[in-house]
């Protein structure tokens, strides 16, 4: 029944206003959820459901904002879809996420940038450059579990390099040697997971 998207839309904005922050947390989960119904059966819907991903980024407490940031991933699948021309402003919340004084946050925002990679290089190329730069702040991180979530990106990074930016396939090696040589095992594996779209991107510039 899509029919009653628009009124459970009116429910989520409520629970986000509630003045207990578990309420505004389990209704922040409910983001990522609506993006994907929206997507495909209320599309009109989508700049409005991304205010209420703004608002509850901006909440003042971190777990409130680490559940809107796990929904920036299904924000941008949706966007590219059926919005591209708001994925530059969805862009701009992921690197606010990815400065967050909470590493959960941080996190939350760094698993985003996989699918966020993929949105922008098929609708909005230009920014492939500056999502790089995010992506290596985020391989830095202090927290293994962000460097974690950046480092499964760079097969995605490496794919769309090889078809709009070759000159800098060369610096995202860099990024994947980084990640390879990390002290945490699990950003090891996830570099490694790249090595294979590396090798194709450098195959496709011979």
């Amino acid at each position: 029944a899509p029919e009653h998207l628009p009124a459970l839309f009116e429910c989520v904005k409520q629970a986000l206003g509630d003045k207990e922050s578990w309420v505004r947390q389990s209704a922040a989960k409910a983001l990522g959820a609506m993006a994907q119904a929206f997507a495909s059966q209320a599309p009109e819907h989508l700049p409005a459901l991304f205010e209420c991903v703004k608002q509850a980024l901006g909440d003042k407490e971190s777990w409130v904002r680490q559940s809107a940031a796990k929904a920036l991933g299904a924000m941008a699948q949706a966007f590219a879809s059926q919005a591209p021309e708001h994925l530059p402003a969805l862009f701009e919340c992921v690197k606010q996420a990815l400065g967050d004084k909470d590493y959960d946050v941080r996190r939350s925002a760094a698993q985003a940038l996989d699918p966020l990679t993929q949105a922008i290089a098929s609708t909005a190329p230009e920014h492939l450059l500056a999502l790089f730069e995010c992506v290596k702040q985020a391989l830095g991180d202090k927290e293994s579990w962000v460097r974690r979530s950046a480092a499964t990106t760079l097969g995605s990074v490496a794919q769309a390099f090889a078809s709009t930016a070759p000159e800098h396939l060369p610096a995202l090696f860099e990024c994947v040697k980084q990640a390879l040589g990390d002290k945490e095992s699990w950003v090891r594996q996830s570099a490694a997971k790249a090595l294979g779209a590396m090798a194709q991107a450098f195959a496709s510039q011979a």
